[in-house]
C-alpha cells in the first residue's frame, strides 16, 4: 500500500502541471484579444413592416345548394369552375351504393395518376423523376397551408404514385395497376343504385364548404358601419342541416374589417393596400379599398375588395389579417461594424478570404443596438468585421 501512494505523487504532480499551463495559455489568448479584439457577424437579411392587425370577415356573392338525400357522393372538384348543368354531386339509395362510388373515383384517380407518371417516367432521367417529386411535395404542402382538402387529397396521391413508380420495381408497378383495374370492373359490373343526381344552376366556382353565412352579400356592406360589423363579428352561425354545398359567382370577394380610427384614417376610398393573411395564404395580396365608415368609439369599418386568388380564400370568413402599409427589406447588421468617412458616406468591412475590403452601404433604418443597410456588394452571409485594430482597405485580417 505504502509504495502505490508514493507513485500517485508524479501523476498528481503532472496534472497541477498541465492545469497551470492551461491556465497560462488562456490567460495569454485574453490579453491578446484585449490587445486586438477583431471579431466578425454575418450579414442577415431582415425587414422593416409598417402595418396594422385588423380583423374581418370575407364576403362573396354566394348559393346554398341543398339536398333532402342522406347518402350523397361529392363529385365536383373544391375550387374548380362548373358550367349550369354539371353534376355537383350523386345521391343513393344505400350506404353501400355511396362507398362504392366513393371507391370507384378513387380507383379512378389512381389508375390515371399511375399510368401517366408510369408513361412519362419510362423516357425520363432521375433528376426529372427527382423534380417532379419536389414539385408534388410543394403542391401537398401548399394545399396543407390552404386547407384544400381535394386538392390535399389530389397531391397526396399524385406524391404516391409518383415515388412509387420512380423507386419501385417495373413488375411491382404493373402489377399494381392490374389489381386496381380489376377492382375497379368488379364494382363498375355491379352497377349503380344512384338515385338522382344534383347539379348545378349556373355557372360558378364549387365549394363544399358552408357555414351559415352565404346570405351575407357584398352589397350588405354598403355603408356599413363599424359598430354593426363588430356585431356581425361577434355572431355566431351555424349551416342549414339540408345543405350539401354552395356556389361562388362573380370574380370579386370582399373582406370587411374593423379598424382602429387612427389607422383607418392612414386609407381613402380607391387607393390600393396590401393585405396578408398568414398561414391561409402565403403572401400579400393587393386589394382595393372600397369603403371606409366614419369613426364610431374609436373604430371604423373599412371594405376591401380584391379580384384574384377567388378559389384561394374559398374556406375562408372570420378572419385576422396584417394590413401592410410599406416594407423595405435590407441586411441587419451591429452598430459597431457602421464606419463613417469624413465625407458622411457609410461603409462595413468584409472579411474575404485573409483580407478585409470596405464595402459601401447606405443606412435604412437605426434599431439601437443595430442597423439595417443596404449595399450593392452586401450580401447576407457576408462576414462583416465589427472590431479590430488598425483596419484598412486591403488588410491581412487572418493567418
Amino acid at each position: 500500500m505504502k509504495t502505490v501512494k508514493n507513485a500517485s505523487l508524479p501523476i498528481k504532480l503532472a496534472g497541477f502541471l498541465i492545469f497551470a499551463a492551461v491556465l497560462v495559455y488562456l490567460a495569454v489568448y485574453g490579453l491578446r484579444l484585449l490587445d486586438n479584439p477583431y471579431r466578425t457577424v454575418q450579414a442577415l437579411n431582415t425587414t422593416l413592416r409598417d402595418s396594422a392587425h385588423i380583423r374581418g370577415m370575407v364576403v362573396r356573392q354566394e348559393e346554398v345548394i341543398t339536398s333532402v338525400y342522406n347518402t350523397v357522393y361529392i363529385t365536383a372538384e373544391e375550387g374548380r369552375r362548373v358550367s349550369g348543368g354539371d353534376a355537383l354531386a350523386e345521391a343513393f339509395d344505400t350506404e353501400e351504393g355511396l362507398q362504392r362510388a366513393v371507391r370507384i373515383g378513387e380507383l379512378t384517380q389512381r389508375i390515371s395518376s399511375l399510368e401517366t407518371q408510369q408513361n412519362r417516367f419510362a423516357s425520363e432521367n432521375l433528376q426529372q423523376m427527382e423534380q417532379e417529386i419536389e414539385d408534388a411535395c410543394a403542391l401537398l404542402r401548399s394545399a396543407a397551408i390552404r386547407r384544400s382538402v381535394d386538392t390535399l387529397e389530389e397531391a397526396s396521391l399524385s406524391l404516391q404514385s409518383l415515388t412509387f413508380t420512380a423507386f419501385g420495381d417495373t413488375m411491382e408497378v404493373a402489377a399494381r395497376l392490374q389489381a386496381y383495374q380489376k377492382e375497379l370492373t368488379e364494382l363498375q359490373r355491379r352497377g349503380s343504385s344512384r338515385s338522382a343526381v344534383i347539379t348545378s344552376p349556373r355557372s360558378g366556382l364549387f365549394s363544399s364548404v358552408v357555414d351559415g353565412w352565404e346570405d351575407l352579400t357584398p352589397d350588405s356592406l354598403e355603408e356599413i358601419g363599424a359598430e354593426e360589423l363588430r356585431a356581425l363579428l361577434s355572431e355566431r352561425r351555424g349551416s342549414d342541416e339540408n345543405a350539401l354545398c354552395k356556389l361562388v359567382y362573380g370574380n370579386r370577394w370582399y373582406y370587411a374589417a374593423l379598424m382602429q380610427d387612427e389607422a383607418a384614417q392612414r386609407l381613402r376610398r380607391g387607393q390600393k393596400a396590401s393585405v396578408r393573411f398568414g398561414r391561409y395564404y402565403g403572401q400579400d395580396l393587393s386589394m382595393k379599398v372600397e369603403y371606409v365608415s366614419p369613426e364610431e368609439n374609436g373604430y371604423r369599418a373599412v371594405v376591401f375588395s380584391c379580384s384574384t386568388n377567388m378559389a384561394d380564400v374559398l374556406s375562408m370568413r372570420m378572419q385576422e389579417a396584417e394590413l401592410v402599409f410599406s416594407q423595405e427589406s435590407g441586411l441587419r447588421i451591429p452598430r459597431q461594424a457602421l464606419r463613417v468617412r469624413d465625407d458622411g458616406s457609410t461603409y462595413v468591412y468584409v472579411q474575404t478570404g485573409l483580407r478585409a475590403e470596405a464595402r459601401d452601404v447606405e443606412l435604412i433604418h437605426d434599431f439601437g443596438e443595430y442597423y439595417m443597410v443596404r449595399g450593392e456588394n452586401l450580401r447576407a452571409g457576408d462576414d462583416v468585421i465589427v472590431s479590430g485594430k488598425g483596419l484598412f482597405d486591403g488588410k491581412v485580417v487572418a493567418d
